[in-house]
């Protein structure tokens, strides 16, 4: 606590991490959960996430807030479900598109954004998968534009 009466915890856990500014993570598979690759770190004040399993590890039990923001651009117009997850030690968390809800009459690009808040034991773990179902194994994670964001709250 300063001496304005500011509270900082530089040691708790918050982070933000991206695809790739460089490289869209191109061609995601269809019919099967994939892992998105956040593999850049915009900051991760207790280095709780790892960028090579895009996987985020709580340091201590509590309620954990996780957000994404999700850019899939040469989306084909013939997938008929898009479904975002957040997978946890205790639980799964989805967030399902369906597309024709989305009137993607052509191919092209939809964001989408979803924030669970995630009850965490210590050394429990989180990432972001996909899985999108029909047409052609042609979508891309947007690199830049595709977020995961997470902190302890609680």
């Amino acid at each position: 606590i300063d001496e304005a009466g500011h509270v900082t915890m530089p040691l708790q856990s918050c982070f933000q991490a991206v695809v790739n500014p460089s490289a869209d993570q191109a061609n995601i598979a269809l019919g099967s959960f994939v892992d998105l690759e956040f593999d850049n770190e915009r900051f991760d004040l207790n280095g709780d996430f790892n960028t090579s399993n895009y996987t985020f590890t709580a340091p201590v039990t509590g309620k954990y807030l996780f957000n994404i923001n999700l850019k899939f651009d040469n989306c084909d117009s013939a997938h008929t479900n898009i479904n975002c997850r957040f997978v946890t030690s205790n639980r799964n968390y989805d967030s399902l598109v369906h597309q024709p809800d989305h009137d993607l009459a052509s191919d092209g690009s939809i964001v989408l954004n979803g924030s669970y808040l995630v009850d965490m034991d210590a050394s429990d773990t989180c990432k972001c998968t996909a899985e999108f179902t029909s047409g052609t194994a042609q979508t891309d994670l947007s690199g830049g534009n595709s977020y995961f964001m997470g902190h302890l709250v609680a």
